[in-house]
């Protein structure tokens, strides 16, 4: 029998939410759970307080300077940490990945939600949790926004 496999892709909003920690618990006590973590909201207010330009260019945030790059790194480490450690008091394993990607010392950054549809079709079910009240329009097989 084929044990299903769920990529969930959570807002950096919910790190500290129990009602996600709970769907993700759930997900996992029947599948192969796998976490792509984000932090939109967290990245922006970071950049914004040191000052650092961005843009928005179809939705991507767009970070042009080196040290923009490494603050969104390390608030995406942040958010991975903290949301491993929420879950492990409750017993969730599943691994947690974050939209970065480092090569030859260079920091890309990806947006979490474009990550979770390039790669939604590795599993057979792909959730992407999200705040209510935030349009999210993503077109892939087997892909559910759940409102939180």
């Amino acid at each position: 029998m084929k044990i299903e496999s769920i990529l969930i892709k959570i807002s950096g909003d919910f790190v500290n939410d129990t009602a996600a920690h709970n769907f993700i618990k759930e997900k996992e006590e029947k599948a192969v759970v796998k976490i792509i973590v984000g932090g939109g909201c967290q990245i922006s207010a970071a950049l914004d307080a040191a000052g650092l330009v961005y843009i928005f260019e179809n939705g991507t945030r767009i970070i042009p300077s080196k040290e923009g790059k490494k603050i969104a790194k390390k608030v995406l480490e942040n958010n991975r940490k903290l949301l491993r450690n929420q879950l492990a008091k409750i017993g969730v394993k599943a691994g947690i990945d974050i939209p970065v990607l480092v090569k030859k010392k260079e920091i890309f950054h990806i947006n979490a939600d474009s990550l979770a549809m390039h790669e939604s079709g590795r599993y057979d079910r792909t959730f992407i949790l999200t705040k209510k009240g935030r349009e999210k329009k993503l077109n892939g097989k087997n892909v559910q926004v759940v409102y939180l």
